[in-house]
């Protein structure tokens, strides 16, 4: 790539050459006899970076800052000659750009600002806030940084491994979603498959194997299945454009793992064809026709234009058999929709601008570039991708640490989203796992505080019920009500934990401590102990409870929200008077113990089968108690016991670990007492809950009353935590009075122990 090819391509669109002549005049004057990685000059790395931010057809400010990006990187002099040269807007980019490169994790052998006392992870996570900084000023940024990471994954190979893991990783795990969620699919499909083929060899090689020995075919097989469909629509009088194409090595490997399957012959969706038409009319009858000739599979119909992607994306898919001659009853994916839907689906956002109204390579007269860059900045779709990016710096601005505020952008805006609406249509974007208390505080901040009760499609369901996509959620709101700290429990969003600490650090410091003696004297009542004296002399057992205003300090903590009811049991209780140790949980522990510190495995309910990942947030060690977390993405992640990060995860998610060679924690047992009326369908009920939790149980007695039902179980369990949990859930099941945990001489009795 020279700068002769990149004019030739720019001058398809209505750019000021002589302007990007100029400044890559500047840029090869800025970085004359540097030379990077690859062996190729400097400016050749920007030319090449700016030829695939072309694909995004950016404006001609865009394409000049991608040149000058790194043109003042350690020269404040620069910035401003840039400004006086080439403009104000793309001075600020790349004065934006500068910013992010300052802390950038890999450095390129370049000066970076960066203190030598800094570790690797701190330097990403400045990197990431610096970049949404960024990115909440203008989000051309991103299409910048995306083009530089692609041409960074095309290089790679001339980095070390370390180098080549730490980029893949950072690119798959933050730039993939972010590019997924603005939309802009043809950088993000680049992205995650260059990303794949480092992080997973292996797998990259077998799939691409097994692509490679079927590719003929397959191109002949998609060619007459498109001419089929072409024909079938140019008779009806449908304008329309067929084109096939097989879907990235990583999506087809996430399918593979979805399915449980080994062979991408044993799944029938690895490629897709694409009708793109002139209007979204002709998407419904283009549709038709294709139902009406081939036979469409029950349950594959999505309607993403009636109701698009939380991203934007908008097209019609279904599955359809029998189309093509070689193809036979093979099942194939077809996706229709019109050419600005099409945009979309390869551009995200920049199609809002770049291509409002005209083709992709029809010329926009140089008097409408600031009006349509208006336009643009006042489109509902930039707004809504702009308030996505600001909530990212929001995140950070209010986590007190750095490494808080990784977990939570990971658990709240790159993991797996849903969306579900409100009674007048609205949509609201949740993390998946997020319940009616985060969809009402996603609401507002009143409905969330005041909520009582939801409803999901016209039934009730209890607040801490996970919410599923495409569900329509009602709220019910008593003004008389107030948040209860069991939500913090259960609670998915970001939003809805500080709203709800918020709402009970509020509260004065006697209202606080009454609040916190009532919590602590519900879960002691249920829990068979002696509720608290006026002196709270139950806590003078804690060293930071001796004098009394000590303990009523610890109660205020615990009314306004600042500790957990859970922490506070604990610390006054050990497990022996909580729970029964039934046995021990050896599995495989115990018998290699003659390994050497440094090689011990870890065990994930006594098996050493799982993979496993060592939480960075806590960095584990041999001899540390240790337990498992099963993340939405599969695996285990191993933390300590002690990590502050675990209260905010997922419990049902958790499983028992512990090293090879030391004898796992004892399996615990709890015996608890459910009142409740009879009635049909709440045995179902209440064993659901036991489910739910992933627990077992061991033993049950049930009693009949006169004018109530009494049910005794043995349950086992594996801490406090767990056990507060399922007391709380039992507690909410219709028509149940009483759920306690049964006193040791109550056990005794009733069990026969």
């Amino acid at each position: 790539m020279d700068i002769k090819e990149l004019l030739e391509k720019v001058g398809d669109y209505n750019y000021n050459q002589d302007k990007i002549l100029e400044a890559f005049e500047y840029a090869k004057k800025a970085h004359e006899g540097q030379v990077y990685i690859t062996g190729e000059s400097y400016i050749e790395r920007l030319l090449q970076i700016t030829d695939i931010l072309l694909t995004t057809h950016p404006d001609c400010e865009t394409v000049c800052a991608c040149l000058l990006q790194d043109a003042a990187l350690n020269n404040d002099e620069g910035c401003l000659e840039i400004e006086k040269l080439f403009g104000k807007s793309v001075c600020l980019l790349v004065k934006r750009l500068r910013e992010i490169k300052k802390v950038q994790l890999v450095s390129d052998n370049q000066e970076v600002s960066v203190s030598p006392t800094m570790t690797t992870k701190e330097q990403r996570i400045r990197s990431l806030r610096k970049m949404f900084l960024a990115m909440a000023e203008d989000l051309r940024v991103v299409f910048i940084e995306a083009a530089e990471r692609v041409y960074e994954m095309q290089v790679l190979k001339y980095r070390d491994v370390q180098e080549q893991e730490q980029y893949a990783e950072e690119t798959l795990e933050i730039f993939v979603p972010i590019l997924d969620r603005l939309g802009i699919f043809s950088a993000k499909r680049k992205l995650e498959d260059l990303s794949f083929c480092y992080l997973f060899p292996k797998k990259h090689k077998e799939i691409k194997k097994q692509l490679d020995k079927e590719a003929e075919k397959r191109e002949e097989y998609l060619g007459l299945a498109a001419e089929e469909i072409e024909k079938l629509l140019t008779d009806n009088s449908i304008e329309a454009r067929v084109e096939g194409r097989v879907k990235g090595i990583c999506s087809i490997h996430r399918k593979l793992k979805r399915k449980e399957k080994n062979y991408i012959d044993e799944i029938f969706d690895i490629f897709a064809l694409r009708v793109v038409v002139k209007n979204q009319d002709d998407c419904y009858r283009a549709l038709g026709l294709v139902h009406s000739r081939w036979k469409p599979l029950p349950r594959k119909f999505k309607d993403y234009i009636a109701m698009p992607k939380v991203n934007g994306y908008r097209s019609l898919h279904t599955v359809v058999s029998g189309l093509g001659a070689l193809l036979k009853d093979s099942p194939v994916e077809i996706q229709i929709r019109t050419e600005e839907m099409h945009r979309e689906a390869e551009y995200g956002i920049a199609a809002h601008w770049w291509h409002k109204e005209t083709g992709a390579k029809e010329r926009t007269p140089l008097g409408m570039l600031e009006e349509r860059r208006k336009e643009y900045m006042d489109n509902p779709v930039y707004k809504d991708k702009l308030k996505w990016v600001k909530s990212l710096v929001d995140l950070h601005e209010k986590t007190e640490r750095d490494i808080d505020f990784e977990h939570s952008l990971r658990l709240n805006f790159f993991s797996d989203r849903i969306f579900v609406l409100t009674p007048h249509g609205d949509v609201k974007d949740l993390p998946r796992g997020s319940t009616p208390i985060d969809f009402a505080y996603a609401v507002h901040t009143d409905v969330g505080h005041h909520c009582v009760r939801a409803e999901v499609d016209g039934n009730i369901i209890p607040l801490d019920s996970e919410l599923e996509n495409g569900q329509t959620i009602k709220i019910h709101v008593d003004k008389r009500k107030s948040p209860n700290r069991y939500w913090l429990s259960f609670v998915e969003t970001t939003r809805a934990k500080e709203k709800i600490r918020s709402w009970f650090l509020g509260q004065d410091r006697d209202e606080s401590i009454k609040q916190g003696v009532e919590l602590l004297n519900r879960h002691l009542r249920r829990l068979g102990k002696e509720k608290l004296d006026k002196d709270f002399s139950l806590l003078k057992t804690l060293k930071e409870g001796k004098a009394l205003k000590e303990r009523e300090e610890i109660l205020e903590d615990l009314g306004k929200g600042a500790v957990t009811i859970a922490a506070i049991i604990k610390k006054i209780f050990s497990p022996g008077e909580l729970f029964l140790v039934r046995r021990k949980q050896r599995g495989l522990a115990g018998r290699k113990r003659g390994k050497k510190k440094g090689e011990r495995k870890v065990l994930i309910e006594g098996k050493s089968d799982y993979p496993i990942k060592l939480a960075a947030c806590c960095n584990p060690q041999e001899g540390d108690k240790i337990i498992g977390y099963i993340p939405r993405g599969g695996g285990v992640t191993v933390h300590k016991r002690s990590c502050h990060l675990i209260e905010d995860l997922n419990p049902r998610r958790f499983v028992m670990a512990n090293w090879e060679g030391e004898e796992a924690e004892d399996k615990m047992t709890t015996y608890i007492e459910i009142d409740y009326k009879n009635r049909v369908g709440i045995l179902n009920d209440l064993t659901g809950v036991i489910r739910e939790l992933n627990l077992q149980i061991l033993n049950l007695h049930r009693i009949k009353k006169k004018d109530h039902n009494i049910i005794f179980m043995e349950i086992e369990i594996f801490d406090y935590e767990q056990l507060d949990r399922l007391l709380s859930k039992l507690e909410v099941v219709e028509d149940v009075f009483v759920v306690k945990r049964l006193k040791e001489d109550e056990i005794k009795e009733i069990f026969n122990l």
